[in-house]
C-alpha cells in the first residue's frame, strides 16, 4: 500500500503542489518528482523540468502529432 498522506504532504510542503494538482499526477509522474534512487527533486529542479516540458493544450499536441507523423 502506497503511503498517500505522506506523499501529499511532501507535494504540498515540499512541491507546492495543492491536493487537486496531486490526485492529477500519474504515480510515473510522481516517480519522476522524486528524482533517481529515491530522492526528491528540489523546487528548482521541478521549475525547470515544467519549463523545459511546459503543459500544452490539447489542440496544440494534436497539431503537433500531425506534423510529427507526417514527416
Amino acid at each position: 500500500m502506497l503511503p498517500w498522506r505522506q506523499m501529499l504532504f511532501t507535494a504540498q510542503n515540499k512541491f507546492q503542489i495543492d491536493p487537486k494538482e496531486f490526485w492529477s499526477l500519474s504515480l510515473m509522474e510522481w516517480t519522476a518528482l522524486q528524482g533517481s534512487g529515491g530522492q526528491f527533486a528540489d523546487q528548482k529542479t521541478l521549475q525547470a523540468l515544467m519549463a523545459q516540458y511546459p503543459d500544452v493544450k490539447m489542440k496544440e499536441a494534436d497539431e503537433y502529432n500531425t506534423i510529427i507523423t507526417r514527416s
